[in-house]
């Protein structure tokens, strides 16, 4: 009996040392082509995927945040309300894609717009983003856009400042519920 178990301690070690090892069928050799198909994965699934978060961003006065969602191969973005939860799209799309073309001649599509970020300002009004090298602000009353070009060889980049998160205030005297009650 003694036998039968050195046999078997034996092949179990034999086994667990050439796992160890590794063995080419097990892990075989990456090619660059397999590197680049995984760098487009997000372009190859991204259609199929609806209401996944990107990074959400804190608005200017820390009262809202803002992510960008997906929606059957569009993205959308969606303004939070931190007190209440409330979720609405933080602009409309389409009349900024359309305020864009317009001004820009290119072809901007309103669920593929080509930012990631943006500032609103504090009434609400006007909306600051950045594509490539051009600063936009867009007035959402009247849809209304400008643009800024900077050159970055001369120093003059001035990028947004994107506040991603609210100023700590460590006043206990100013500390107030979360919305549910549960935190301080």
């Amino acid at each position: 009996m003694s036998r039968i178990g050195a046999l078997t301690r034996a092949a179990w070690r034999s086994a667990t040392q050439t796992l160890a090892k590794g063995s080419k069928s097990l892990h075989p050799t990456l090619a660059p082509a397999d590197f680049k198909r995984a760098l487009t994965i997000n372009d190859r699934y991204g259609g199929l995927t609806v209401n996944v978060p990107k990074m959400p961003f804190w608005l200017t006065g820390g009262e809202a945040f803002v992510y960008r969602r997906t929606s059957h191969g569009e993205q959308q973005f969606m303004q939070v309300d931190a007190a209440t939860g409330f979720k609405r799209p933080a602009f409309d799309q389409a009349r900024l894609a359309a305020a864009l073309n317009k001004v820009s001649h290119e072809s901007y599509q309103a669920g593929n717009l080509p930012f990631d970020r943006f500032e609103l300002s504090e009434d609400g009004r006007r909306l600051d983003f950045q594509i490539e090298d051009t600063r936009w602000s867009c007035d959402l009353a009247s849809y209304d856009c400008t643009s800024t070009t900077f050159d970055a060889r001369k120093g003059d980049r001035r990028e947004l400042s994107h506040r991603y998160t609210p100023p700590a205030e460590n006043n206990p005297d100013k500390s107030n519920a979360s919305p549910d009650g549960k935190w301080i």
